[in-house]
This record gives structure tokens, C-alpha cells and sequence, in this order.
């Protein structure tokens, strides 16, 4: 099973941009291993970096916004499939924001405990 990962990022305090980036997760982690906190973004693989065509860093003037792009980019890249998605804030398991997806095609990573 694998998974992804939408990291959030804000440029500076004085703008109001986030970014996001897309990271991989193979099969030889379980989804709930990155909600829990125990593996971290270190353990994927940044695919705005290694594949910037298919998953470029993405920007918008609203999380929200941001976030549902960014879940509608990566269902669209794999045929329209169901997958494991979940979004952190500068690294970090975020369960709010990873609630605000709205694509019917992306299940929500959820922490186990």
C-alpha cells in the first residue's frame, strides 16, 4: 500500500501564500505510521521535486483551496483512482487540515490512536 502526502508551507508571516509539495510513500510504510508521527516527510519521496511536470509545487492564497487542488492534482495523475492522502503543515501530521479534502476519491489518513 502506499500513500501521499500534501506538506503545507507558508512563504513568510507577511504574506498570506502556502505552498504545497507532494511526497510519496511506498508500500513499505502503513499510512497511519505518518498520522501517528512516527516516520516523518524524511522517509518519502518529494515527487514536486523529482517529477515537477506531474506534481509541481503548488500555490494559493488559500489553504483550503490549496489543499483540494493540490488531492484533485494526484487523483487526476493516477487514473482517476482512490488513494491514501494526507496533509501536513511544515511536516507535521495535520488531522484538521487533512479533514477539509473533499475529493469523494481520497481517503483521509487517520492517526490509529
Amino acid at each position: 500500500m502506499y500513500f501521499f502526502v500534501i506538506n503545507i508551507t507558508k512563504w513568510n508571516n507577511f504574506t498570506e501564500h502556502y505552498y504545497a509539495n507532494v511526497y510519496h510513500f511506498n508500500a513499505f510504510a502503513e499510512p497511519d505510521w505518518f498520522a501517528d508521527g512516527h516516520i516523518g516527510l524524511e522517509q518519502g519521496e518529494n515527487y514536486s521535486e523529482i517529477y515537477p511536470t506531474l506534481y509541481p509545487v503548488t500555490k494559493d492564497s488559500s489553504e483550503r483551496v490549496l489543499i483540494n487542488k493540490v488531492t484533485d492534482m494526484i487523483i487526476e495523475g493516477l487514473g482517476d483512482l482512490s488513494a491514501f492522502i494526507g496533509v501536513s503543515w511544515n511536516g507535521k501530521y495535520s488531522q484538521a487540515r487533512t479533514l477539509s479534502i473533499t475529493n469523494d476519491k481520497a481517503i483521509p489518513l487517520k492517526p490509529v490512536r
